[in-house]
């Protein structure tokens, strides 16, 4: 499930697991479709991870390739 909140996404995901965590990250790895391609992008925000859910708030980017700059 994903919501756009102050221009940031929130995300809830199941997992299986009971402890509490709190992670600030800035490059996090996660996936997404993009035109039906399957792209790895970099999270930045807060993943909260509570008994049985994960919840993430922040934004995601595409990594510049070295031929790229």
């Amino acid at each position: 499930m994903q919501f756009n909140v102050a221009g940031m996404f929130l995300n809830i995901e199941p997992r299986f697991g009971i402890g509490l965590d709190i992670e600030s990250v800035e490059s996090r790895p996660v996936w997404a479709l993009v035109n039906g391609e399957l792209k790895a992008f970099a999270f930045d925000g807060l993943v909260l991870l509570v008994p049985f859910f994960i919840v993430t708030l922040g934004n995601v980017w595409l990594e510049a390739e070295e031929g790229d700059l």
